[in-house]
């Protein structure tokens, strides 16, 4: 299940930020061609912040896990981290909350927050913010490929265009 961005613990600043600025942009939508609007409103809130994302602190940047075990056997951000704040000497427990930025998640190197020193995956967080944006219009069946296609055209696209048929907005309103 997925959740608001800006509800949920483990989300950076840099993304509960995004997602609020869309939320609060959008008021409410009572006919097809509001929905055109708003999502232009929202892609371009998106733009804008992608924009700022080279600026981002590590406050900004820093997602925020609880550790479930002592040893993990898959690689993930938790066992990444736990790691190497073990390797500086550090004790960390179970059900310790740790922070960490993500430097390269085609790599898995993560970051614990007291060991960054810049150089991010900006591409990764740059998805991270596309989902908190499909996820705010996911009751309009706007999906990461809607957005991709908003970003890359310089005009602004018909709402049929945006959502592959407007037959899938009256479908989602009729119900």
């Amino acid at each position: 299940m997925m959740r608001f961005a800006v509800r949920r613990r483990t989300s950076p600043n840099v993304i509960k930020a995004f997602q609020e600025e869309v939320i609060a942009g959008l008021g409410e939508v009572y006919r097809e061609d509001d929905l055109r609007v708003l999502l232009a409103r929202g892609v371009g809130i998106l733009k804008r912040h992608l924009a700022m994302l080279r600026h981002a602190t590590a406050e900004d940047l820093a997602m925020t896990v609880r550790l479930q075990r002592v040893q993990y056997r898959v690689d993930c951000p938790q066992k990444a981290v736990a790691e190497r704040l073990r390797a500086s000497g550090k004790q960390v427990n179970v059900g310790e909350s740790v922070r960490y930025v993500i430097e390269d998640h085609a790599e898995k190197r993560y970051v614990p927050l007291e060991h960054y020193r810049g150089g991010f995956d900006a591409a990764r967080y740059a998805l991270l913010m596309k989902e908190a944006l499909v996820h705010v219009f996911l009751p309009f069946a706007i999906d990461t490929s809607d957005i991709d296609r908003l970003l890359a055209r310089e005009r602004q696209l018909t709402i049929g265009e945006a959502l592959g048929t407007a037959q899938r907005i009256r479908v989602l309103v009729a119900a």
